[in-house]
């Protein structure tokens, strides 16, 4: 399937395994039940906006890619991607607090970062799938730093009890210079509870 603009106005959108939905532009799930049950692939070129009161995305277990210049992540609720994969040739821009990883049992979904930078830009990026290797990449990079002023920017990867010498690297960068500046963390001890996490 694919569509020019995708607007959801409080409907319940699903597609199965194995489905693409390419959309030449961006996509706003809105309204009241606005959900978009996503187990293929939805690929857009435009900005993504989220306004629905819920997570967006609910259990389903698909994968968004961003696939263009420059696009944003925004609107007024938090949305949980199952896998986002970043491609196309600019930045991705955080407009929003956005989780990663899927909002089911146990989260295993991916933050595909490739060969691009997904610029926190003051907000929160919150890794649900507690796996080392949730977070890949080529050359891309995390980009958090910001005017104190303005607000920090913030990662938490949600590691659960993770056991003793898991080692997690967020791998942030500059984007002025393009330096990788990776944060590592080995853990000396197992995680403590299901909501131990890195932040």
């Amino acid at each position: 399937v694919s569509a020019q603009l995708l607007t959801n106005n409080g409907a319940i959108i699903s597609s199965t395994i194995g489905a693409a939905v390419i959309v030449y532009g961006s996509v706003l799930n809105q309204g009241a039940t606005g959900t978009l049950d996503n187990n293929g692939t939805i690929t857009l070129t435009g900005d993504f906006t989220h306004n629905a009161p819920n997570s967006g995305f609910g259990a389903s277990q698909g994968t968004v890619v961003l696939n263009s210049a420059v696009q944003t992540i925004g609107g007024t609720s938090v949305v949980v991607f199952n896998n986002l994969t970043l491609a196309g040739s600019g930045p991705k821009i955080m407009q929003q607090d956005m989780e990663v990883g899927g909002n089911y049992l146990s989260p295993a979904g991916l933050l595909q970062l490739n060969d691009r930078q997904l610029d926190l830009n003051t907000y929160q990026l919150t890794m649900r799938n507690a796996a080392p290797t949730a977070i890949t990449r080529t050359t891309g990079y995390i980009v958090s730093e910001t005017d104190p002023v303005t607000g920090y920017s913030f990662v938490q990867w949600n590691i659960g009890q993770a056991p003793a010498a898991s080692a997690y690297t967020i791998p942030f960068g500059n984007a002025a210079t393009g330096e990788y500046l990776p944060f590592r963390a080995t853990l000396s001890t197992p995680g403590a509870g299901i909501a131990g996490c890195l932040r």
